[in-house]
Order: structure tokens, then sequence, then C-alpha cells
């Protein structure tokens, strides 16, 4: 079939059009090529196409093509688009309605109102033709589809957050001052998923809608955009035609019509014509999108023309928008070196985060470990798609650009002036007005880098390793002949000459020593292992022993350390012993053992200062294996610790705390701290986000729960280049901070990325604590199976001597759980036994306050009374008063600590404490008292994550109901399908008591079995079990 080059064909109106498949199975379209019969001349003649101005220029067209050709005079009625009988024949002028070129549309939502359209997608069908009209069909068949972005198991990526500008299109369209709104931002933010969602609210709030198609290939046609709301004789060199040809398509109706541009910058002339016409005259609303860093000169005229636009800046993801994204995607938690990482590959760029995280579910190392989200080598994520997209950005640099992208993607930033000499002037100008590379003032110079963390992944995983060598060696070449002026030049320049194996010993010692002070271990052990056996001294062995021991490496560690201990001159000595007692205890091994290392080395020292530190090592040590009083005493020489490494100031922190004697904890902490600042590389220093970790823990001891969190958060955000240790504890701890407040969910998430860093890093200690933390936070959530498996997980681990007692919460809140609550006091009396035999006072004030929780405040208000005078800072004694209160059954103190409670950010406490005391002022028949006491219980209840234990000691004071305490336990017991028997034999009762007691409790709940007893407890959202028989 052949197309006229020019209008002289003419029309036959009135013909029925005959579709292509029909004249192929008739056999009139079956002329080989090169040839045409005159019957088939006649028969396009007489269709309104006429002769072809050439022989050959005409080609067979596909049925697709067929379909778009006749219908490109279609007229689209009612923003719809009908299936309907072929059109009479005319020449073709506009694009058909029923293609969708260029992008197409992403998915509605379930509940948008949906269009009909009987619509084909071409793919690059070939349409030759001759003139204008052929140009028009070729550009407009040549599109592309994207596709949506799609979560785990084939659904489209949830939409999350940007409800303020959700609101503000709303907002905008019921304003008749305002004409239209725009949303701007950079490739890849999401300003297409947003504009469709504020679409599909516009059209659920009643208003009408229609699209048009802004392509680039569409943009070369006149009116290519608004072809389908145009009439056939609407003649697209003609504004003014065209113009009214549209308003009349639009029709009028409810609402206002709302005209949905993706792209804006991509119209043409014509289109943006007749949209400006439109929002001038109030007959549309516009709502478009644009995208930064392209030519403005179509979307200034656009504004020009339209007057008033809300614009909406839309910008990357923050780290806690990414946090939230990838939660919504994988329907879990995800780990915060996971999230870290993913945030600082993908910028919080919507479309490449999402290309890692397909890239990291395909090849495995994004997994789930029943608990978070957790990712293994980072640096293999990504998809061939992101590896095009990377590409396709930077096609602009050319072979030259191209080689300074890769120098910056191995040594960003780059002085501008070497870029300058490599690539040229220009090339940079042109790299720099792309985004390719940001251009940034370092003092007097200028530097750049690339302008995203992903260009560099793309570069480097596609660069040789011979390429790799040259730039590397080359531009260590540079900065040499340059001098090392800068600050950190001699750390780079031997980073880059390691790397191609140059660099010389005396260099690699050097920067190892400065990458040792910035606590960069995975530099070091980089540097100092390209050193040979016999260029290596005793201070870089100690260096590299302690770079394995911080970053968990314990075996490493330790064979450098049994190196070190036969060649050590006399002077190193002790520090080899030290850093080897340290390693060895935190790999796990007994600490008699480790105590016996240190004697023996201890017996062959002179020096009375060696001799010391040994001692406070052994001290130290001896303190964080579960025995803080005896270790103390052996550091109490001096007040704080003087002349003793930074790691074992630190251990002293956690033992002070530990006692009860946290105030003091902290002033050591700041002294570790300033020893810190001025510690020689032969001292085994500890990280410099250590120091804040412990003050956490000193911190929740002394009541002040929202600076420890505060702190705590400034940690994790700065925390990137932590150690294993450090940010295990750090993880650790601030769970420990969220479940004193009664943020049993964050908690749990705390407490799962503890055991997450320590698995990675074989860090042993703390697994049997972060896994009875999340036991306890899951029963709290009321999540049985998963406290159940982290309970078998904890008991699997033995006590490692920290926090004492504390292992054994997560199984006391899981028998409480399940209704066992004498069972569930038994292991809370042994942990308190377990912590008191430690001689660690703040575990044990921990865990009596929830033994008073769990129905024994009487037992546990003694001893907390005996143990507040001994400790520092306001929470001790506030738990003391909470037990006294519940055991008095006293309002006026309930609410009084309850206030106490809450100002100390304690505030599960409070929650509890204030609806105690709404539960006696009740039973006093002082009702207006109660409901008060109720609603500040639920205004504190906001800040509460959780079922609280005062619901299965004291069933009305959570529950609602009417029960006493004895009959609310063998109520749950009952609804948990335990029969009478088994009732009695937990708690020790005769059968007919559980009987009768049961009785009680039906008539008190107008019940008459143990399925309506569920339904009862059910109705007041109190009950998190399994269904009934």
């Amino acid at each position: 079939m052949g197309f006229p080059s020019n209008g002289s064909a003419s029309r036959q109106a009135g013909r029925p059009a005959e579709s292509q498949p029909a004249r192929r199975a008739s056999g009139t379209d079956g002329e080989a090529p090169g040839g045409r019969s005159r019957r088939c001349e006649r028969r396009r003649a007489s269709r309104g196409f006429g002769k072809p101005t050439c022989a050959g220029r005409s080609v067979a067209v596909e049925a697709g093509a067929e379909a778009m050709v006749c219908g490109l005079r279609r007229r689209r009625e009612s923003n719809n688009y009908p299936s309907c009988p072929a059109p009479r024949p005319r020449r073709p002028t506009l694009l058909d309605p029923r293609v969708r070129v260029g992008r197409v549309p992403p998915r509605r939502p379930a509940d948008t109102p949906s269009t009909p359209r009987a619509s084909l997608v071409v793919s690059r069908t070939a349409v030759a033709g001759c003139g204008k009209t052929g140009k028009r069909i070729r550009m407009a068949v040549y599109g592309m589809q994207e596709r949506d972005p799609v979560a785990p198991g084939g659904a489209v990526w949830p939409f999350v957050g940007r409800e303020a500008h959700r609101k503000a299109l709303l907002d905008a369209l019921d304003d008749p001052t305002v004409r239209g709104l725009v949303v701007e931002g950079p490739s890849g933010v999401g300003k297409s998923r947003l504009a469709e969602e504020c679409y599909a609210d516009a059209l659920r709030a009643g208003h009408r809608g229609g699209r048009a198609l802004a392509t680039a290939h569409a943009r070369e046609i006149p009116l290519g955009a608004l072809a389908h709301l145009t009439a056939a004789e609407a003649v697209p060199c003609d504004p003014v035609s065209a113009y009214r040809s549209v308003r009349a398509a639009l029709g009028s109706g409810p609402g206002r019509y709302l005209l949905f541009v993706d792209d804006l910058h991509l119209l043409d002339a014509t289109s943006m014509f007749v949209i400006g016409r439109l929002l001038d005259a109030g007959d549309a609303f516009l709502l478009a999108t644009f995208q930064d860093g392209v030519p403005r000169n179509c979307s200034v005229s656009v504004r020009e023309r339209i007057g008033t636009l809300v614009r909406v800046e839309l910008g990357d993801l923050d780290s806690a928008g990414t946090r939230t994204v990838l939660e919504h995607v994988l329907s879990g938690t995800v780990g915060e070196q996971t999230v870290r990482y993913l945030y600082g590959a993908s910028g919080g760029n919507l479309l490449y985060l999402y290309e890692l995280v397909c890239g990291a579910l395909a090849r495995g190392r994004l997994t789930h470990d029943g608990e978070l989200w957790r990712a293994t080598s980072p640096e293999e994520f990504g998809t061939p798609r992101l590896d095009r997209l990377v590409e396709d950005r930077l096609a602009v640099a050319g072979p030259t650009g191209r080689t300074a992208l890769d120098l910056l993607a191995l040594a960003e930033p780059v002085g501008v002036s070497e870029l300058r000499a490599l690539a040229g002037a220009d090339v940079l100008e042109r790299l720099e007005a792309s985004n390719a590379i940001r251009v940034h003032e370092d003092g007097r110079r200028l530097k750049a880098t690339l302008a995203h963390p992903v260009y560099g992944q793309v570069l480097r995983s596609r660069m040789g390793a011979l390429r790799r060598r040259r730039l590397l060696r080359e531009h260590a070449e540079w900065v040499r002949g340059r001098g090392l002026r800068r600050r950190g030049d001699v750390l780079r320049i031997a980073v880059w000459e390691a790397a191609v194996d140059i660099a010389e010993p005396g260099l690699l010692t050097h920067a190892a020593g400065l990458a040792r002070r910035c606590h960069d271990y995975q530099q070091v052990i980089a540097f100092l292992t390209s050193l040979s056996e016999d260029q290596h001294s005793a201070a870089t062995r100690h260096m590299l022993a302690e770079s394995h021991f911080q970053l968990g490496d314990w075996r490493q560690a330790e064979a450098t350390l049994k190196r070190l201990a036969c060649s050590a001159p006399r002077g190193e000595t002790a520090t080899a012993t030290r850093t080897r007692m340290l390693n060895l205890f935190w790999a796990g091994k007994p600490i008699t053992e480790v105590l016996r290392i240190g004697r023996q080395a201890r017996a062959h020292l002179v020096d009375p200062a060696e001799r010391t530190v040994l001692r406070d090592v052994a001290g130290a040590l001896i303190a964080v294996a579960g025995h803080p009083v005896a270790g103390l005493a052996l550091t109490d020489h001096s007040p704080t610790g003087s002349g003793s490494p930074t790691m074992v100031l630190s251990m002293r922190v956690l033992a002070l705390t530990a006692v009860g004697r946290a105030a003091q904890g902290l002033d050591t902490a700041d002294h570790c701290e300033r020893s810190l600042l001025s510690a020689d590389q032969s001292a085994l220093s500890v990280h410099r986000h250590a120091m804040d970790v412990l003050r956490v823990y000193a911190l929740v001891e002394l009541g002040r729960l929202e600076e420890a969190e505060a702190l705590a958060g400034q940690v994790t955000a700065a925390a990137g280049a932590s150690t294993p240790l450090t940010t295990t504890w750090l993880a650790f701890h601030r769970g420990r901070c969220a479940w004193a407040a009664g943020r049993a969910a964050e908690a749990r998430r705390y407490f799962a990325e503890a055991v997450a860093c320590s698995e990675s890093a074989g860090h042993t200690k703390v697994l049997g604590l972060a896994y009875s933390g999340i036991a306890a936070a899951a029963a709290a959530l009321g999540d049985e199976p998963a406290a159940a498996r982290a309970a078998a997980r904890a008991a699997e681990h033995p006590p490692g001597g920290l926090l004492a007692g504390e292992d054994q919460l997560g199984e006391a809140w899981l028998l409480a759980l399940r209704g066992h609550m004498t069972a569930a006091r038994q292991v809370l009396r042994r942990a308190v036994r377990t912590a008191h035999a430690a001689g660690q006072t703040a575990s044990r004030t921990l865990l009596l306050t929830d033994l008073a929780r769990f129905g024994l405040a009487d037992e546990a208000a003694r001893e907390l009374g005996e143990l507040s005078p001994q400790m520092e800072g306001a929470f001790a004694p506030a738990r003391a008063e909470f037990a006294a209160a519940v055991a008095a059954e006293d309002a006026d103190r309930l609410l009084s600590v309850s206030a106490t409670l809450s100002r100390l950010g304690a505030h599960a406490l409070a929650v509890e404490s204030a609806s105690q005391a709404a539960a006696v002022l009740r039973n006093d028949q002082r009702h207006r008292a109660a409901a008060d006491a109720d609603r500040l219980a639920q205004t504190a209840a906001t800040r509460v994550q959780g079922t609280l234990p005062g619901a299965h000691r004291q069933g009305q004071s959570l529950f609602g109901l009417p029960l006493t305490e004895r009959e609310s336990e063998i109520a749950l017991l009952a609804a948990r399908r335990l029969s009478s028997n088994e009732i009695a034999d937990e708690l020790f009762l005769s059968r007919r008591t559980v009987d009768n007691t049961l009785q009680k409790v039906y008539r008190k709940l107008g019940v008459s079995s143990r399925r309506s007893l569920v339904e009862a407890f059910r109705a007041q959202e109190a009950w998190s079990g399994p269904d009934p028989a």
C-alpha cells in the first residue's frame, strides 16, 4: 500500500472500507513486490489514496498499521474510544486515538473509573510514504513503552506518601483562579506516578478528564498531542480551527475538565497554543509534568500563555522515605545497613531504587531472615536495564569524556584542571550541562564528582582491569607531580598506588596509620597486606591485628597476634598481650582461658606500668563477663582509669552503668572520648561512635529516655563506617531504649538489626540478649509464632555475662502471652536471682519492674525500695514508686507516678499506672475521676506499641472487663483451649476451683461457653490468640 506525497489525491466518500485481513483472504493483496496490477491501483484510488509518486515507495503495512491509517480521521467523542464500524474513507490527516504511541500510560488504580479503549500498541511499524503525511505516521508509530515499577510478585509498586502533593491538586481544582498544576523534578523521582495518582483522585472527586499524548515522536507532528481530540476537518496548520475543534470535543459536564500532559516539554507548538487558549478561556485545568534539565523554551511559552500555575517541586526521597517505600514494597522490615546502602546508591531516586532492588532480589542478595530484609554483597546489585539507563544518560560524553567519567568513578573527587587536560574544556562543560558531573569549590580549587552515586557503580562494573590500572597510575603520577599539598593526598595516593601494586612500603605504613586514626580499618588491612613479610614491623603487625579485631575477624587477628608474640620486642609484649586478650574474649573464648594468658604474660613483665595495664585489662574483662563489682574493684585505683587503653575505659563504662553508677559512667565516657583524640598508634582504641553507644545505655538507666533515643538516632545516621562491634551494640541498646519507652515494634526492629549485624560479624555475645528482646517485643505485639521462634533461638545461645538475667525476658513474655502467668513469674524470679548474683543492679531493676507488671507487685516493691537509693538517676525511684503504688492500689499515687513516668519517657508504665488508677477509682464509685484517668491513659497510649502486661494481670485495666486477677488468668487459659485439668495443673489449683471460677466469669460476661468467652475478648480488642475450636 502506498501513500501520496501531497494532497492531490481525490476523496471518494461513501464507500465502505475493507479491512486488510479480508483483502488478504480474498487474494487481492498478494501481488509480488515491485509490481502493481491495475486492479490494485483502481481499488486504491477508489479508497482515496491515489497513485504512488514513484514505484517501489509503497510497502505492505501490518494489520495494526491499516487500522491506524483508516482511523486517523476518527473523532474522539465524550472522552471515550468506542468500538464502532469502520469510518468513511477519507484522506488520513491526524493520529488515530486507538493507537497508543510513545509512552504507554501507567495502569490505572483499581478504583479509578476506566475509559474503554479499542487501542493497539504499534512498535516500529514500517510505514513508508511520501511527503509530510508519511513522515508524521512514521514518527508517530516509532514509540517505545516504559514498564511500570513492579514489586516482587508482579504487583505495581505501591504509591507511598506524597499526600501533601495530592491534596494540593484537589485544592487547586476547587480554586477557580488557578488554571493548572505542574509537577517538576529530575528524571526518575516519580513525577508521572504522582500525576497519575492526582489524575485518578480528580476523577474520583467528580471531575472530567482527558490526556494529551506528549512524546518525542508526536512532537514532530503539528497538533500531534491533541489529535485524538480534534475533528477530521481540523487543519493542523490553523491553530484557531484546532482550538475550536478541541473545545467542542471537551463538551460540558460536572466539575472541571482536567487535561493531563505527561512530559510538558515534549509538546509541539500547535498543541501548546491550543492548550494555552483552553486555559485562558477557563475551558480546562492543566495537570502536567516537567523534567528538570531539558530545554525550557516550550514550557516557558506555555507558562507565559496560561498565567498562574501551581508548581510542585518533586525531589528525590530522603532516607526515611526510602525506608518507607522499601518496607511497603517488600512487605517487611528492612535492615538499617540495607536502607543505608540502597539510599546511598540510588540517591533516593525511585527509578534507580527499583532497579537496584530488582537486581538484588534476582541475584539472591536481598533476603529475609524471618525478622527483616538483609542485603549481602551490595556491589552486585543492579540490572542490565540499570546499566542501559546509565549508559544512555552518559552517552553525551563521547570517547574523550568517557575517560574523564571513568577516572571520576575510580578516584572522585578529581580536580577540574586535570579533567580539563584529560578531556578538554568543551567536553567538561557538556558533561556539566547534561548533569553527568557536578563541579564544586574546594577552597581555591574546583573539583568534580559524578552527579549520581549509581553512575560510579555502573562505570566501575564495565571497566576492564588494565584500563583501571592505567587510569589510577596516571592519576597518581599527576597528583605527585603537582605536589602533595592537600590534606588527605598521602592517603589517596597510597590507595591508588596500592591498587596497582606500585606503592612504597614507607608510604603504605604511613597511610595505614592515617587510616587507623580515621577508624577506616578496611583500608588499614588493604595497605598492610600489600607489605611483604620482611617489610612488616611489630607496629604494623599490631595495627593489622587490631584492624582484624575491630572488623570481627577474630581468627585472622589471633593468627597475626601469634606471629607478633614470636617477634615482638620487649616493649611491645604488653601491647600485644592486651590486644590478644580482648580479641579472644570477644571471639567467645572462656574468661578463664583469657585470664590465664594475661597472667602468663604479666609474670614476664618488669615494668610496673605495663603490669598495671594488664591488670586493668583483666579487671575490665571480668566486669563485662558478668561480674562488674569484682572487675571494678581491680580498676578502681584510678577514678577514670587513666593510663589504660580506651577499649578498657569503654568496658569500664559498661560496668559502672550495670551496677547503677550511670552518672559516673557518663563522666568516664567523656574522659574516654578525650583520650581518643590523643591516642597514639600503639594504643588499642575504640571507634569514635562507641562512646555514644555507651552514653545511650547510661542515659536509659538514668531515665533520660528521649535524650537517649535522640542520641541513638544521630549515631545511627552518622555511623555508616562504624565497626561491626559498634554497630551491633548500637542497634541493641537502641532496642533496649525503645523497649523501656514502650515502643515494642521499634524495639523488635532494632533487636533484629542487632542479630543481623552480630551474625554477619561473628559476634556471638549479644545474640542471646537480642533474640530474647525480639521474643519479648513480639509477645507484646501479640505475634506468638515469632515470639516462640525467637525464644527458641535465644535458648540456643548461652548467657554472655552482660546484662545478666535479661536473656530470660523473652521467655517470660511468651509465657504471659500464652496465659501461663505462674510460669512467667517463675522465669522472672529466676532472672532476678541471676542478676542479683552477678551484682548487675540495672538489669535487676528492669526485671523487678516487669515482675510487678506481671502481678507480684508486693514482692517487687520491697526489692525495688531497697535498690533505688543505691542507683543514680530518676528512673529507679520512679520504678520503685510504680511497684509500690500498684501493690497498694492507691489511685492518687498511681496518677502521680504516671505523670512522673511520662516525663521520663517511660510511656508504657505511664499508661499502666493511669489504667490501674482508673480501675481503682471505678471500684470506689468515683466515676468522674475514673473517666479522667482513662483519658490520661488514652493520651499516653498513643506513644505505646503493643499489648501491655497489665492486661494479663488485671482484666479490667485494659480489657474493660469486670474480672479479678485470678478470673482473668483462668479465663485467658480457658480461651486458649486448655482443659480444666490442665488449668488446674498450671496454676496449682483444684479442678473444682477452676470450674467455679469459670462459671463466675461466664456470669460476669454474659456468656455460656469458651467460644463465647473468646468472642467477648475479641469485642474488647484484647485477644491475639488462636480462633476458638
